[in-house]
């Protein structure tokens, strides 16, 4: 995550998405929490990312 617009700044929900699923399949689950927290922050409520990326944040804070 940069301050800064570069190539992959278009991409970073998905980026976001994959980080938190990877460490998801690593059992780090804070990593994981910590990533769906930061694109939460970025996708606003109705969008289709930040809707799954809350849905999976409530998920694992049940495990």
């Amino acid at each position: 995550r940069g301050d800064t617009f570069n190539d992959y700044t278009e991409y970073m929900p998905e980026i976001g998405w994959m980080l938190a699923n990877a460490y998801l399949r690593n059992n780090d689950k804070s990593k994981a929490l910590e990533v769906l927290g930061i694109l939460i922050a970025e996708s606003p409520e109705g969008t289709a990312m930040g809707d799954k990326a809350r849905e999976l944040k409530e998920k694992v804070e049940k495990l």
